[in-house]
């Protein structure tokens, strides 16, 4: 539990950080009043974990969830797992 509280004041600081460089830039937003967030969602709000798991459900109730092999990325030099998009293939290579 404590970890994640350390990761939710993280994470909204990061937010509000984010915030006031958008704002600064001229970003136009709904940025809310008094310290209110306006109309964003994050999601680490428990309605739309609720949101996701529900349609997560209905997926899976429709047979689009299941479990099938897929190749994961590995990069030995970060040690971390890599997505498709960050690969480059070398054309040459036979």
């Amino acid at each position: 539990v404590g970890i994640r509280t350390s990761c939710r004041h993280l994470a909204l600081d990061s937010i509000e950080a984010q915030r006031k460089e958008f704002r600064e830039w001229g970003v136009m937003a709904d940025w809310g009043s008094n310290g209110e967030r306006g109309e964003v969602y994050l999601t680490m709000d428990a309605e739309y974990e609720a949101s996701q798991v529900e349609l997560f459900g209905k997926l899976y109730k429709k047979g689009l969830i299941f479990r099938a092999q897929k190749p994961v990325y590995w990069s030995p030099v970060s040690q971390s797992a890599l997505a498709e998009a960050e690969l480059e293939y070398n054309e040459e290579h036979e």
